[in-house]
């Protein structure tokens, strides 16, 4: 089962490519080197808790996009905006969550069978480690495909018993245990006139195959 992996993955890829975020990170917050103002701006996954559903696995995920904030030392002429690109930061961080949420509905990751479930929410903050920070909390339910089957083992085999595969003629038979896959053997058609071989094709097993034969 690599449905974990996958999630993981699928949300650092979009990130990396994200022209706007320059770090992607996962796991404990406190973790990361916030101090280093050279991975802003930044986005950071954490993983609040799976269910397990009906063929599908239920991730209940939380981004936090977040920048450090710029604050000026000229007096504040501004109350609205205030001496700082707060606002600036608020904006880009929750364009950069859109994005994400868009591509999960309409765009890559959907195709991936990566799908979101449910409206997302985000709540602003403002933070003061050592670099005050800005950005958006967006938590939100994800679903991917239940890779997981009993039937991989031979230990579930009074459950799953295995398949058996007969021809029409019964010339050809095969054993499959359940889940596996059973590749089927190419078949070999033998060209005979009058007793002579006098062509011999191989061909894949139950495909589509067009033989031309020209008499001279």
């Amino acid at each position: 089962m690599t449905g974990f992996y996958k999630v993981l993955e699928l949300i650092k890829w979009h990130f990396d490519n994200d022209p706007i975020v320059n770090t992607t990170t996962e796991g404990d917050i406190f973790e990361v080197d916030l101090n280093k103002q050279t991975i802003f701006p930044l986005v950071h996954l954490m993983t609040n808790n799976v269910s397990f559903e009906t063929n599908v696995v239920r991730y209940n995920l939380s981004l936090i996009a977040m920048d450090v904030v710029n604050i000026s030392k000229e007096a504040t002429t501004d109350l609205f905006k205030g001496n700082s690109n707060e606002q600036d930061v608020l904006n880009t961080q929750l364009a950069v969550l859109n994005r994400w949420y868009d591509m999960m509905l309409h765009g890559n990751l959907w195709d991936l069978e990566f799908v979101v479930d449910g409206n997302p929410t985000c709540e602003p903050f403002t933070e003061r480690f050592e670099n005050f920070m800005a950005g958006w909390t967006m938590t939100f339910d994800v679903l991917i495909p239940n890779e997981m089957t009993i039937c991989e083992t031979n230990n579930y085999e009074p459950f799953c018993p295995s398949a058996t595969v007969i021809n029409t003629n019964g010339t050809y038979t095969a054993s499959v245990q359940s889940g596996a896959t059973l590749t089927l053997p190419n078949t070999t058609l033998n060209l005979q006139i009058d007793g002579t071989q006098v062509a011999t094709s191989t061909f894949a097993t139950l495909s589509n195959q067009l033989i031309n034969l020209v008499w001279q």
